[in-house]
């Protein structure tokens, strides 16, 4: 239109080919090609930029979401934990012998893929060696709870997991029991029961591992100006306990539903809430959450269930990833300003034929490779970079990355 009425007004005053010649720099100066690559492509500079650095946007979206995020909730087992969990001890109820129980607790932990599960089966192996342990029957995975299952008696279900599963299941707790429960809740360790025909047979008490970038991630996301939980499943006075560790919010004795009304919530009260999670249990909070992020040694529907995936296990990744995040939304607006403020200029000029259409061609050309490396700057951005060190190997054999950069500001 700009350039139809150019031409118009030229054409009268200085002939057709003046006319001419003002509309073609009008329509050449107003080629939209910066701003059709504004945003795109800075967004897959930084999408490469991050894949290289060990963490991978799902879809681009991601990047813009996870850029406008305030509060970030972490769960705990396997998150800010390693898979390093070790049975401390197992208790019994005085009725039932040790291999009974560990043979039973085998059988199930054998079923599972959670890190309390793995810790009891290296325990019981470690007891009972090398046995021939039957599949178990009619094996039940109770979200947030723990595992149901028949060995041998079609009649009598095992229960392996939390204390509310062994309430649930109306198991009776031994004085040994009770005194033993009481002593690991005071202690602040995490803890499973197994039980059957009516009884708590024998609970395990664990000893978790914080990850080692651990405080210093969430210290430095704090500083930041973030919100930062830890939504757990762990009982009351274990989570008081990582409360006054971690220096954060903890909500504890949380099933997965649980976890997901906890997210809504936060969202309400303050905005974008960012979930980074690692278990089947997270997979729901993972998809409810605006940006999920999974890490490298979660399950595989954790990862399907994410936005983002981290290929390791470093928790300083999580906060790279946003701070990259920011800074591919800063140059998109920086690519959108120019690519509009040198538009209007351009056509303005053009419009009053002092825009030769050469020269606007030159001009449109100049924006767009403007755009280009502005974007491409992304791709250099310092941060995350992926090495193998001691102990950085999750439990699938995936390499954690090192911060050789930290990004610790929020701009």
């Amino acid at each position: 239109v700009i350039a139809t009425i150019t031409f118009a007004i030229h054409a009268a005053l200085s002939g057709f080919g003046g006319g001419l010649m003002a509309a073609l720099a009008v329509l050449l100066i107003a080629c939209p090609c910066a701003l059709g690559i504004a945003m795109p492509l800075a967004i897959w500079a930084a999408m490469g930029r991050a894949t290289s650095a060990g963490v991978l946007f799902r879809h681009g979206d991601a990047v813009q979401q996870l850029a406008g995020t305030k509060v970030i909730c972490f769960d705990k087992t396997g998150t800010l934990t390693t898979g390093d969990t070790i049975v401390d001890e197992c208790v019994l109820d005085g009725e039932s012998s040790a291999d009974e129980v560990l043979k039973a607790a085998l059988a199930l932990g054998n079923s599972s893929t959670h890190t309390f599960s793995a810790a009891i089966r290296d325990y019981a192996v470690t007891q009972l060696g090398e046995i021939s342990i039957p599949f178990p029957e009619a094996l039940e995975t109770i979200p947030g709870r723990g595992l149901v299952a028949k060995l041998g008696n079609p009649d009598d279900s095992i229960y392996l997991g939390s204390l509310t599963l062994m309430d649930e299941a109306n198991l009776e707790r031994s004085p040994s029991i009770r005194k033993a429960i009481d002593e690991i809740c005071q202690a602040g360790k995490p803890l499973a029961c197994i039980g059957w025909s009516g009884k708590v047979r024998g609970v395990f008490s664990f000893s978790e591992q914080f990850r080692d970038e651990t405080h210093k991630s969430l210290d430095a996301l704090r500083a930041g100006g973030f919100r930062v939980a830890v939504l757990t499943g762990d009982y009351a006075a274990r989570g008081e306990m990582l409360a006054q560790t971690l220096q954060v919010d903890v909500a504890s004795e949380l099933m997965p539903e649980q976890k997901l009304a906890a997210i809504r919530d936060l969202r309400r009260q303050v905005g974008a809430v960012v979930m980074v999670g690692d278990g089947i249990n997270d997979a729901p909070a993972l998809a409810e959450a605006d940006v999920g992020i999974a890490m490298g040694c979660g399950a595989d529907i954790a990862r399907e269930a994410a936005d983002v995936c981290l290929l390791g296990n470093n928790l300083a990744q999580v906060e790279w990833s946003i701070m990259l995040a920011r800074r591919t939304m800063r140059t998109v607006h920086q690519n959108l300003f120019w690519a509009f403020s040198y538009n209007t200029i351009g056509i303005v000029l053009a419009a009053t034929g002092l825009l030769n259409p050469i020269w606007s061609t030159v001009a449109m050309v100049g924006s767009s490779l403007f755009v280009i490396s502005n974007s491409l700057r992304l791709a250099g951005e310092h941060g995350v970079e992926q090495k193998e060190t001691e102990g950085a190997k999750g439990d699938d054999g995936v390499v954690a990355a090192s911060l050789s950069s930290p990004i610790t500001q929020v701009p």
